[in-house]
């Protein structure tokens, strides 16, 4: 089944509370301020934020500072409670891959009944509700990622590399771009411009696809060859591709008509990892977590000198990660809770949600940290602090 009825309604619907005015032009909310005019005086317990006397301990729509919206979850002390989105049913599916989009979250399911040839492909809408589908039977879709047209995501049983039109309000024209026989195991993958990179984890190759063509049949240009120990995710700065191995983090140039001179030959930027996993990279840095040990860091100028910097140690459990301009956010899986990492000096660790049962899939907007455990079958929202 493609794009269902209701997930054609669900994707023009905003988020409630949600106001783009809020943002600043690095994503990061702006608090509401009152000018001198019109500031009113206030008790010893409050605030003013705007023309509102408020207590940032209590107000679900000024919680810990003005501005900070909780999403509909209560304010206490000062922190915004995790909104409950939606509910699976885990004895048949759970979240596994997330995606954040303009007004809702792309999950793809992995099945949990054995059936691996099922699996869908949701759209949730951010504030809550019964998800639509985009698509079923997708043979363990593993990962998703996003364009401003496409949305694309992996389906590790069938091997192939499947997308979704996004036009206006609508999903459509789901479609098989490449199939590669033999099990290979789509994984990770990362969108840049019409361009899709693949980890096919069974067969040790990164590929480059174009996302733009219709044809089922083509296959992909390799970027690397065979041999890669488990690939698992990838990440595009669209002139470099990287990717995480099972004890390193490596990467190799790509130009505009295929890989670089020594794509064959990739290079190592961190190595003597338990089990590399998640990887993002952003603003000149690339993050990375380890699953096994619980390290997170990044790397600096990952194309050349490629400085290693600790972020946070004995996380465990991490599969992917998400980053803004002030921190990393991971579902620390062997704690059952969901952290911030900060950028600052001291990196410090704080927990945004507890009791959370297998968060293995995240990502975030300019005012919210989402995520899906696949021990229950829940996708989650919080106020980013």
């Amino acid at each position: 089944m493609t794009a269902s009825a209701a997930c054609l309604q669900i994707l023009g619907i905003d988020e409630v509370g949600y106001k783009s005015s809020d943002a600043g032009a690095d994503g990061t909310l702006v608090p509401v301020e009152a000018g001198p005019a019109d500031a009113p005086t206030c008790g010893d317990a409050e605030v003013a934020c705007g023309s509102k006397c408020t207590d940032l301990q209590t107000d679900g729509q000024n919680c810990g500072r003005c501005g900070r919206e909780c999403g509909g979850s209560a304010c206490t002390s000062g922190a915004c409670a995790p909104v409950l989105l939606t509910t699976l049913d885990p004895k048949s599916e759970a979240p596994h891959g997330l995606v954040v989009g303009a007004d809702v979250v792309y999950v793809a399911t992995y099945p949990t009944n054995g059936e691996f040839s099922r699996g869908r492909v949701l759209a949730v809408k951010k504030s809550g509700g019964q998800p639509g589908e985009i698509a079923r039977d997708e043979g363990m879709p593993s990962y998703l990622a996003l364009t401003s047209t496409r949305l694309y995501w992996t389906s590790w049983i069938n091997g192939q590399l499947r997308s979704a039109d996004l036009a206006g309000n609508t999903v459509t024209n789901v479609r098989t771009r490449g199939t590669v026989s033999g099990s290979p195991a789509p994984f990770g993958l990362a969108a840049e411009g019409t361009d899709v990179y693949v980890a096919f984890f069974a067969r040790g190759w990164i590929a480059k696809m174009d996302g733009a063509s219709n044809d089922a049949d083509a296959g992909p240009l390799w970027l690397t060859a065979a041999g890669e120990l488990n690939p698992r995710m990838v990440a595009t700065d669209g002139a470099h591709v990287y990717w995480s191995n099972e004890n390193a983090v490596r990467g190799a140039p790509v130009t505009a008509g295929g890989p670089g001179a020594d794509a064959g030959s990739p290079r190592d930027l961190v190595l003597g990892m338990s089990k590399a996993w998640g990887l993002v990279a952003r603003g000149g840095y690339l993050y990375y977590a380890d699953n096994a040990s619980g390290d997170i860091g990044r790397i600096k100028n990952p194309t050349s000198t490629h400085e290693v910097e600790p972020l946070a140690t004995n996380i465990k459990g991490v599969k992917m990660i998400s980053v803004d301009d002030v921190a990393v956010y991971a579902g620390w899986g062997a704690q059952d809770r969901v952290v911030r990492v900060g950028l600052d000096a001291s990196h410090p660790v704080t927990t945004l949600a507890t009791g959370q049962l297998g968060p293995v899939a995240i990502g975030d907007d300019a005012k919210f940290v989402y995520w899906g455990n696949d021990a229950d079958g829940t996708v989650w929202k919080v106020a980013k602090p």
